[in-house]
């Protein structure tokens, strides 16, 4: 638990749900009204920046875990555990940062930005805040405050794996290498949030398809196109990478989505993809078979070719 829930009924929900079993309804709820009483102090020290955003985004995760825990295993809480972590997750986002990064956003639209403007734009920001310009630009393509979704827990026994994003630098490098060009369809299996396509799309990507499992991040993520002006060049789908339409896809990013029962459904798709056109795949923390030409590797990044 992180040092600014711990001692709190955050934490104590959490205990609980860990140890009693099972966990008295009455106990529970009564914790959900203290942590919520608990929120006005977090939300002043978010407002003043007392606390920094890696601070806020550490202790909401840890929030998250609880919440999620909470909501899925006493279903009559799950309203309460909802609107619990949208309270948190609100007073979170009052912080200084979080709300310049956020007018930041409203600016790319109308001035119809490119990365680079908007990278230009986020140095500036960052330089006053002091923090790194790609914090700025992550802040301001939506990656802030972490998602509402289900548990690892839930995650895992679906055989899938949780929110886990795209670093910026991870994502820049990936589209140098995949070099899309205007006829290209750019494709990310596991989207989350949206952030590669975001970022393809104001480097010039013309299409991008982003295919994620989880309806919440398919939620928040259309809300940031929407924001960011950029609806009309990407499609965020919800479903499932190992059944949704592929054919449109010419460069595909993917990172880290999948466990192996699921990444061999992928590379069989992928595979079949190739025999249609060929495609250009880069992969972070995963490996394709032989029968994929490694182009180049970059540390943990690695990008294939496939097909004629």
């Amino acid at each position: 638990m992180h040092a600014l829930v711990a001692g709190h009924a955050i934490d104590q929900l959490g205990d609980l749900l860990v140890h009693t079993t099972p966990p008295e309804t009455s106990t529970l709820t009564a914790l959900v009204a203290t942590a919520r009483a608990e929120i006005p102090p977090l939300a002043a020290a978010a407002r003043t920046g007392a606390l920094t955003i890696d601070e806020l985004e550490l202790a909401l995760a840890s929030a998250h875990h609880v919440c999620a825990q909470l909501a899925e295993e006493v279903p009559s809480l799950a309203g309460s555990a909802t609107q619990l972590y949208a309270e948190l997750a609100a007073a979170c986002a009052a912080h200084p940062l979080a709300r310049a990064a956020t007018a930041l956003a409203h600016r790319i639209a109308p001035a119809r930005w490119s990365y680079d403007a908007l990278t230009s734009a986020a140095t500036t920001l960052a330089a006053e805040h002091g923090v790194p310009p790609r914090r700025v630009v992550e802040l301001a393509l939506g990656t802030f405050p972490t998602p509402w979704g289900p548990s690892e827990e839930h995650t895992a026994r679906a055989g899938r794996y949780g929110y886990a994003p795209s670093t910026l630098e991870t994502i820049e490098d990936a589209l140098a290498l995949l070099a899309i060009s205007p006829d290209d369809v750019f494709c990310d299996l596991g989207a989350g949030l949206g952030l590669p396509c975001f970022v393809a799309a104001l480097a010039g990507a013309t299409a991008c398809l982003g295919i994620e499992y989880e309806a919440t991040y398919v939620a928040q993520a259309r809300a940031r196109a929407e924001l960011l002006g950029l609806a009309g060049r990407i499609e965020l789908v919800h479903g499932d990478a190992t059944t949704a339409d592929l054919a449109r896809a010419t460069k595909l990013y993917l990172f880290n989505p999948f466990p192996p029962p699921v990444h061999a459904k992928i590379v069989a798709r992928l595979r079949a993809l190739a025999h249609q056109h060929p495609i250009r795949i880069a992969c972070w923390h995963t490996q394709l078979p032989d029968d994929f030409r490694m182009l180049e590797r970059r540390g943990a990044l690695v990008v294939y070719e496939a097909g004629a």
